[in-house]
């Protein structure tokens, strides 16, 4: 995957298969929080957040059809996330930062 490029060390996909065909619906940044909603192609909702934020590098994510959400190696104490996007000629994007995640069907 084009987004995987420059990203870091893959240590794997994080948050199961539901999130394979999903659409970023919205990402909420409030600083050291970070949520964002997803659609599942067949899953319903999803709400993935983040806590312990250290950063945010986003391009338009909202719309974004997902691969998945891949974790890539940090700096010690510090989890990196990406939201792998399926269309590889769309610069759509969104990576986080951040302490840990969690993820419930909303």
């Amino acid at each position: 995957m084009k987004n995987l490029q420059n990203a870091g060390e893959l240590l794997g996909y994080v948050g199961g298969p539901e999130l394979h065909d999903a659409i970023v619906v919205r990402v909420d940044d409030l600083g050291e929080e970070v949520r964002v909603i997803l659609k599942g192609e067949s899953e319903g909702t999803f709400l993935v957040s983040f806590s312990g934020v250290k950063s945010t590098s986003s391009h338009r994510p909202e719309g974004m059809t997902l691969y998945g959400m891949a974790e890539v190696k940090d700096e010690p104490g510090l989890r990196h996330f990406v939201f792998v996007n399926w269309d590889e000629d769309d610069d759509a994007k969104l990576e986080v930062s951040a302490a840990g995640y969690s993820m419930e069907r909303s």
